[in-house]
């Protein structure tokens, strides 16, 4: 196989990986906007809060796919780059196997307790039936989301972002086409929303399915199979781990926030940070999609030996990363009204609330550094570190922070504790990647 990505220059490579990553998670972002946008637009703010208070548990599915395939990607790239092709015939057998079972774990566990869940997220009884019946029907789609995710994964691991991103492109397309019927015309609600995601998410699969089965991948993907060896899976459940905990400390982020909004604020404030939330996550996607397009160019190099590129890419995305952060923190400065206006448009924001956007918004300059040390540590065989990263990111920094600042300025605090954390986070990512890319040599690629 002509493997560019061991001798592409940097530059070059990162331009041809990426363009098609960014639209791809841009893609993917919009797809994540489109329900709070339909039900903003078309059912009403308090059915928006409704929605939003189930978000750290929808985001759950992306941490699970994210976990599944990430692993399994990272794996894969390092398998790729040492050209070996006994790992590579196992590693879908097991990824669909683990799928499998976290996804009827999960779809059931939500259907049993979403009330529950509902309320600890802090949803007061006017919100409790809206979330309930979100929540409840996405889960229904939970194998979907997770699998689509993780296929997705492993493609992008092979180097084949523009296919990644057209599949993505087809999801996008049935949300958008099904949220208009479902909610528009068939007046469904917050019910046709979800829906709708589920469909979009049901095809996003089906395509992964359609390229496995055919003569597209670089690698014999043995689709059809369960598998279960127990180094394989645990490597794939220990390299994708950082991706769950990751997903799973923003979930405590998100449960701790709204919390506080629900003692310290009301039903605005919820659907507000709903929409903060949403719009942070659009804008994030340019340098999520340079992220993923930097693991297949880390993970085969290491397995490769090629430990020189390895520190080229990371300085080289990493810069380009927070150039492109800078950028989109000026655009959301400079129009902040416009832009949540998307999502909430009869609403007159307060000078607070402006001042809070855009506190929270500017740590897209800074974010791109824990964000490269989240692809580039399982890329090299090593996720503990930023497993442990992310954990205290939310254990030791952020809740006690946002407690005692919501305490003494109110809802205005969360995001002030919201700015502080990540400053410090990324502050402790960078130190910690420094050291590694330094004693690179000392890996050996069979030990990832």
């Amino acid at each position: 196989m002509d493997n560019q990505i061991l001798r592409e220059p940097m530059g070059k490579l990162m331009l041809r990986l990426s363009l098609p990553a960014i639209l791809g998670m841009v893609l993917f972002g919009i797809n994540q906007l489109i329900d709070a946008v339909f039900v903003g637009r078309f059912v009403g703010e308090t059915a928006l809060a409704g929605v939003s208070v189930t978000l750290p548990v929808a985001q759950l599915f992306l941490g699970l796919g994210a976990m599944v395939g990430g692993g399994a990607g990272a794996l894969l790239s390092i398998a790729l780059g040492r050209k070996d092709e006994e790992e590579l015939r196992e590693i879908l057998p097991n990824m669909n196997l683990l799928t499998l079972i976290v996804g009827v774990v999960l779809t059931g566990a939500i259907l049993i307790f979403a009330t529950p869940v509902v309320r600890l997220m802090g949803g007061s009884e006017e919100l409790v039936s809206t979330g309930v019946t979100y929540l409840r029907t996405i889960a229904f789609a939970a194998i979907f989301q997770i699998w689509g995710l993780g296929g997705n994964f492993v493609i992008r691991a092979e180097g084949k972002l523009s296919l990644a991103m057209v599949f993505g492109s087809i999801g996008l397309v049935t949300n958008i086409i099904l949220n208009y019927i479902f909610i528009v015309q068939l007046g469904l609600g917050v019910a046709g929303a979800a829906w709708a995601t589920n469909a979009g998410m049901a095809v996003y699969a089906i395509c992964n399915v359609i390229y496995f089965t055919g003569r597209g991948p670089s690698f014999e993907p043995r689709f059809l199979r369960l598998g279960y060896q127990k180094q394989v899976m645990g490597r794939i459940a220990a390299l994708g781990a950082p991706s769950l905990v990751f997903q799973v400390m923003a979930l405590i982020q998100q449960l701790t926030i709204f919390r506080l909004i629900a003692l310290h604020g009301g039903i605005a404030d919820t659907a507000f940070f709903g929409a903060v939330f949403r719009v942070f996550f659009l804008v994030t996607l340019p340098m999520v999609g340079m992220q993923r397009a930097l693991q297949p160019v880390v993970g085969q190099n290491f397995g490769a030996g090629q430990f020189d590129r390895v520190r080229s890419a990371v300085r080289t995305f990493l810069f380009s990363m927070m150039g492109i952060g800078a950028v989109l923190w000026v655009v959301a400065f400079v129009s902040p009204e416009s832009i949540l206006q998307i999502i909430l448009p009869a609403r007159a924001f307060s000078s607070q609330e402006i001042a809070s956007f855009r506190l929270f918004v500017s740590i897209t300059v800074v974010l791109p550094i824990p964000f490269v040390a989240i692809t580039y540590f399982p890329s090299i065989g090593k996720g503990a570190l930023p497993a442990a990263l992310a954990l205290a990111r939310q254990i030791v920094v952020f809740i006690p922070v946002a407690i005692f600042a919501a305490s003494r300025v109110g809802v205005a605090g969360i995001y002030q504790a919201l700015f502080w954390t990540d400053i410090v986070v990324a502050l402790l990512a960078g130190v910690v990647m420094v050291r590694s890319l330094r004693g690179l040599e000392s890996l050996a690629p069979a030990e990832a």
